[in-house]
This record gives C-alpha cells, structure tokens and sequence, in this order.
C-alpha cells in the first residue's frame, strides 16, 4: 500500500556503524518499493553515503533528502537535515568542523556552532539522546520545554520536536511528553523512525 504522505527523516545506512545495517545504495530502492516519495539518509555525523545514496534514489524514482545525526559535545544529538543548497553546505561545514576539532573518530559539535550554521536547515531535537527527549524521558517537562524553547530561539522556525514511539518500554509515554512539549513549546513536531 502507498504511505507516500509520510516520510523517514532519519534513517541510518551502514555508515552509522553498529547503528544501521542498509547499504545507503538499498535504502532508496527499500522506499520506492514501500510507496515512498522521498527518503531521508541521516548517517552519524557523516554524508560518507550521499553521492551512492543520491544516484540510487535517481534510479529509484524517489526524492533523496540529505541530513545528518550529529553529536553534540556531552553527548547528545540532534538531527540536521538540509533544507536546500545553503542548508547542504551548512551540513558539511558542520560535519567537518565536528571531526576537525576533536579527537579522531569522536566528531562533536557545540549548541553554538549548530545555531550559528542553522541557515537552510531543519534541525530537529534528536532521537532518545537529545536534550529534549532526555529530559522529557525523566518527566521533567518545564526543562524540556525550556530547552525546546533555547533551540527554537537560536535555530529559527527551521527547529522540530522529534516524536518517535518504537514501542519499547516507555515509548507511548515518551511520545506522549514530546508531543506535549512541542505543543508547550509552540514548536512543531516530526515523526521520525530512528
């Protein structure tokens, strides 16, 4: 059956090690043949997959979208996804900048760094490990919203809340809070599959 109105906006591929098990080349084919209009290829603080991700979404007939989960100094995250070709070089300069500063194969980057090359991005609050979602996992709902807020001041009207239930335990509840601190917050929420 077609989902074609819903979109994956965070996808790992094989370059996310021990984090994704599809070829980046697969996960275009994987969409078309799910219904899907575009895909989102959001490998840990890499684009190592894009040119053989872009070429198979050519192929494939779908839409390719290009982001990035990055890691935040202190270990959270967040997800990036460019927005257009502003947004992209962002991404890589982001990226770079991540892997450049800091000891090899523990790339990080800083709230003020991302804030300062939000431009043409959409930047959503992150998978479990993400300021918001910690926060709210522990129920502490005003300091989520506070940082939902933080975000949303310095990145613009491209920030999100990153709403995801894998039904695990305490999925439904943790859904249940982001969607209210997006709500709270007066910031959007994304679906998001992580």
């Amino acid at each position: 059956y077609p989902v074609s109105s819903f979109v994956h906006l965070h996808c790992h591929t094989v370059w996310s090690l021990l984090d994704g098990a599809l070829p980046a080349e697969a996960l275009a084919h994987v969409a078309a043949e799910w219904g899907y209009e575009a895909v989102a290829m959001t490998d840990h603080d890499s684009l190592t997959g894009a040119v053989r991700f872009a070429k198979a979404c050519r192929d494939a007939g779908i839409k390719p979208i290009f982001g990035t989960e990055l890691s935040l100094a202190g270990g959270e995250h967040i997800t990036a996804i460019a927005r257009d070709r502003t947004g992209y070089a962002n991404l890589c300069r982001l990226i770079s900048d991540a892997h450049l500063s800091n000891e090899r194969g523990e790339p990080a980057t800083t709230f003020e760094k991302v804030a300062a090359g939000s431009q043409g991005l959409f930047v959503l609050s992150g998978c479990k490990n993400g300021a918001v979602s910690r926060r709210a996992a522990r129920a502490d709902i005003p300091g989520a919203i506070e940082t939902a807020r933080r975000w949303r001041e310095a990145v613009g009207d491209g920030y999100r809340i990153e709403v995801y239930d894998h039904r695990g335990y305490g999925d439904r509840a943790l859904r249940d809070r982001l969607l209210r601190v997006a709500r709270e917050a007066g910031v959007p929420p994304v679906v998001t599959n992580d």
